[in-house]
């Protein structure tokens, strides 16, 4: 009878863990889908009709100014709010998960995304990079890096330094976006800046947008 219940008290203890283990690996990710806003690219069109088809610096649509612009191979972003400092940025990047040079890219930096803009000039700058379980996040690993993304709010500042050129970024919009979902859809003639990873933290089956404007 006493090996009977040592062996009952351990069968319970395991199903214990092993709830908990599926809770923290699956239901808490998924968790954070609650309350989400879903986007849409028709969500970032400033202006239906601009050609955006070449980002160029102003003076351009909606009497914007002209606006410094990052020039450099890579650069860097910070976002107090999640403890991410002066993280490198690779910039023009391929998103193609076969081709080394993404592989290589986001194992030791954020990357810009081929195609959009440099931060600073008019359209949308996408910067992409990994997340993962929550419990793992490391604002200094790369494979963690964009995990708490979902945390920012509305106003939240982030920035840009490259050499002696600093932009400031204010948070406007953020939400879920489809997989499916084309970036170059997101038409805008302001200085943008995207922040794009997958979600929920750990999981690839949706993508996590956090979209900001040129702060005055």
């Amino acid at each position: 009878m006493r090996h009977t219940r040592i062996f009952f008290n351990l069968g319970l203890l395991l199903i214990f863990f092993s709830a908990v283990t599926v809770a923290v690996v699956f239901v808490l990710p998924y968790s954070r889908l609650i309350g989400k806003p879903k986007l849409d690219p028709r969500d970032f069109i400033d202006e239906p009709n601009a050609d955006v088809s070449r980002p160029t610096v102003g003076p351009i649509f909606s009497g914007l100014k002209e606006k410094p612009s990052v020039s450099d191979k890579s650069f860097y972003l910070t976002i107090q709010k999640l403890g991410i400092v002066r993280a490198q940025v690779t910039a023009e990047v391929p998103v193609d998960n076969q081709r080394p040079e993404y592989l290589n890219a986001l194992s030791q930096s954020l990357a810009h995304l081929k195609g959009t803009p440099l931060p600073g000039q008019r359209g949308d700058s996408v910067i992409f990079g990994h997340s993962s379980l929550p419990f793992l996040f490391n604002p200094n690993n790369f494979q963690t890096i964009f995990t708490r993304l979902d945390e920012l709010r509305r106003g939240d500042l982030l920035q840009i330094d490259s050499g002696s050129l600093r932009l400031v970024f204010r948070v406007e919009n953020y939400g879920i976006i489809d997989n499916s979902a084309i970036i170059s859809d997101f038409r805008s003639v302001k200085p943008r800046l995207t922040l794009l990873t997958c979600y929920p933290p750990g999981f690839k089956s949706q993508k996590y947008l956090v979209n900001t404007v040129l702060a005055d």
